[in-house]
């Protein structure tokens, strides 16, 4: 079972809720959690949290999907970045090296400090549905 501990994290994914689009959250193989309804042949947008993906497990991935399973553009790989883990040289170092091989492997990076999440959770997420909207 996927749990997201994070605070950040689930206020991150708690703003979705705000989304103009029909929202789903991928748990864990095909078990979802839809936030609201979801009418046929339209956009959805599917979050996944702490999707695998590689040797990295990401926060959120998000992507824009037709129905179930066609993806509509390439993903995001969300980033919910506390001080607490990602303010050493040696673990900023480590986000640069994940950030480039996600992007080689079809994902765009977006990351959040801690801070800009606590502040305005809802703003971020809109900022990531942004981010994925510009590449459809």
């Amino acid at each position: 079972m996927i749990e997201i501990n994070s605070p950040i994290e689930k206020m991150f994914l708690k703003a979705g809720i705000t989304s103009r689009y029909p929202i789903v959250v991928r748990l864990e193989g095909d078990r979802v959690v839809r936030f609201n309804e979801v009418p046929n042949d339209c956009l959805i947008l599917l979050v996944e949290p702490q999707k695998r993906v590689g040797a990295y497990r990401i926060d959120f991935a998000m992507e824009m999907v037709l129905k179930r399973s066609v993806r509509v553009g390439p993903a995001l790989a969300i980033e919910c970045d506390g001080f607490e883990y990602h303010s050493s040289k040696e673990q900023m170092r480590r986000d640069k090296q994940r950030d480039r091989w996600l992007m080689a492997n079809g994902y765009r990076v977006v990351r959040f400090a801690g801070t800009e999440i606590w502040s305005d959770p809802v703003g971020c997420f809109r900022e990531a549905l942004h981010a994925l909207e510009w590449q459809i």
